[in-house]
């Protein structure tokens, strides 16, 4: 075996989504920072265009013709979304461990060369970037992302970082399995934290704000957040039982308040005939049943979508050889 061949391989998947005006810059900037810093590892960028309707695709063939095999392309058929574009990354990585950065560089190869020195060095099959500082976010987003993580710490994962997680890389052995679990509406950095495997975490501090506007919009956050809590627990279910619990003996209660009332001439509620009747089926009832559909519904859907088995993402063109 030669030296060359000696040398593990890092595959880092790029996700790229109408990114023709960073593409360029990120890629050159990867390849040059390990090229530079650890040049005892061999680089593989598997960049996944996600339906991007610019440039982006003609633009990373172009850089394919700069680096060579080195940089693998695929291009999906419309755009999936960045949990798809990421598996695709991973269903065709080849390397001995796999990471990731985004497009616009708010993860940086910094990050990725601290995890790999921990894969290297202290055999870590599975690591995490760690975001510390405040969030540089609209004060509502700011709120909504620490309830959720709030929720997400006290009745799914008590484990799950305080902040979230950010990019992650892992050993092939968990890309693996990785690349065995088709379901869908799944955040990849959550499922591997779930598996229970050792890791280790690695603090970064927070970026300054990016000028250019992010595709990751509050939306797909929320939807992020559903898709957690739907995906790893079945807490939306109990909490329906709970609810439902509540709202029964709080009907029940205010029943015997009005029956008593009758009954002993005792009725300080001064409304027509009828009226608690009314109240405690409209306020109580109906909304209980509207929590209850919402939720049923969501996994009703969720098995439908499984049932299915329609491919995550359909790949148009690779190019990698």
């Amino acid at each position: 075996m030669n030296k060359q061949q000696s040398k593990p391989l890092l595959s880092i998947i790029v996700a790229v989504y109408e990114g023709s005006s960073l593409i360029g810059k990120t890629i050159s900037t990867i390849f040059s920072y390990f090229e530079e810093n650890l040049p005892d590892v061999n680089i593989e960028i598997i960049s996944v265009d996600d339906g991007s309707k610019d440039d982006s695709y003609s633009c990373l063939l172009a850089l394919r013709d700069v680096y060579g095999e080195r940089l693998r392309v695929i291009r999906l058929s419309r755009n999936y979304g960045a949990v798809s574009a990421l598996q695709a990354g991973i269903d065709h990585a080849k390397g001995d461990c796999v990471s990731n950065i985004s497009q616009d560089m708010q993860d940086t190869p910094e990050m990725v060369a601290a995890m790999f020195r921990s894969w290297r060095d202290e055999n870590s099959k599975v690591n995490f970037i760690i975001r510390t500082g405040e969030r540089n976010e609209p004060f509502l987003k700011k709120v909504c992302a620490n309830i959720y993580h709030r929720l997400f710490r006290w009745f799914i994962m008590p484990d799950y970082p305080s902040n979230g997680l950010g990019v992650c890389l892992i050993d092939k052995k968990i890309a693996d399995i990785i690349r065995k679990n088709r379901e869908r509406n799944l955040d990849i950095a959550t499922y591997i934290f779930s598996l229970g495997y050792n890791h280790k975490v690695h603090p970064f501090p927070r970026p300054a704000p990016k000028l250019k506007h992010s595709h990751w919009t509050f939306t797909k956050n929320i939807n992020l957040a559903i898709d957690n809590f739907t995906s790893f627990s079945y807490f939306p279910i109990r909490m329906m039982s709970v609810v439902g619990i509540i709202v029964a003996t709080s009907s029940f209660l205010f029943a015997v308040y009005v029956i008593i009332g009758k009954l002993t001439a005792w009725y300080p509620i001064n409304q027509p005939p009828g009226w608690a009747t009314i109240v405690v089926l409209l306020s109580f009832l109906i909304g209980l049943v509207m929590i209850m559909l919402g939720v049923i519904g969501e996994y009703l859907w969720r098995t439908l979508d499984a049932t299915r088995n329609r491919p995550l993402y359909a790949v148009d063109e690779i190019h990698e050889d």
